[in-house]
């Protein structure tokens, strides 16, 4: 056994659990609402990935989400004013770290984004390319990259 190994059969955050294809532990099936799924689309499509995709990629996340610290927050036997200017303090903290969070996944959106432009520029080429030469060969269509970039691409019409 490595040394470290956890002894109780439970894993980390972060590592890995190789399970036999088509099975869930059923400790490890997760039933999101239509609002929870539709929040999580600009980054996942559940329908797309299934349970297993969406663990595997929220164990991909998790390491990346600031872990909160330590209360600061005194004791009651404090005074009033000293209390409250702690909890300001740790409000601003969280405050600062959600809209870094937020920053990130704004940027992590507009790249995605970009590199769905980028892939649909390829697609007009290749396809203006082939009909310039006048081969009867199309380009094939991938049904997963389409539906990618129908997340990251706004709908024609729109905005």
């Amino acid at each position: 056994m490595p040394r470290g190994a956890r002894t109780d059969g439970a894993a980390k955050v972060g590592d890995r659990v190789e399970l036999p294809s088509g099975t869930i532990p059923r400790e490890q099936v997760v039933h999101l609402d239509a609002s929870i799924q539709a929040e999580l689309r600009p980054y996942l499509d559940l329908t797309e990935v299934g349970e297993v995709g969406f663990l595997d990629w929220l164990r991909s996340v998790l390491p990346l989400i600031p872990r909160p610290g330590p209360t600061k927050i005194p004791p009651s036997s404090a005074s009033a004013e000293a209390r409250l200017r702690e909890v300001a303090r740790a409000l601003a903290t969280c405050a600062g770290e959600r809209a870094r969070t937020h920053f990130q996944a704004a940027e992590y959106f507009r790249e995605n984004q970009l590199l769905a432009r980028r892939v649909k520029a390829l697609e007009a080429i290749l396809r203006t390319s082939a009909s310039a030469v006048g081969s009867p060969r199309t380009v094939p269509t991938d049904p997963a990259a389409s539906r990618a970039a129908d997340r990251y691409l706004p709908r024609s019409g729109a905005p």
